[in-house]
């Protein structure tokens, strides 16, 4: 569930990266959140929020790509 600062949450369709070693950091784990922009109601931005199995991660980086993609750093 993908819930935004301000607004509705909402379920997008997205292709979900499991954390490396390389992404698990003492401040935190890292995931990659793969989605497209035609599936968010508003643009995915800084400090939102994804729940994914029950864990709350905070978006901290947002990279989009000019073939409506959208590319999200996710923080636990």
């Amino acid at each position: 569930t993908y819930q935004p600062a301000m607004g509705n949450a909402f379920t997008p369709l997205a292709i979900l990266e499991k954390p490396t070693d390389e992404e698990k950091h003492p401040d935190g784990l890292y995931l990659r959140l793969f989605l497209s922009r035609d599936d968010c109601p508003v643009e995915p931005d800084h400090g939102d929020t994804v729940t994914i199995d029950g864990v709350v991660y905070t978006v901290c980086e947002v990279l989009i790509d000019t073939a409506k993609g959208v590319r999200l750093l996710l923080r636990a």
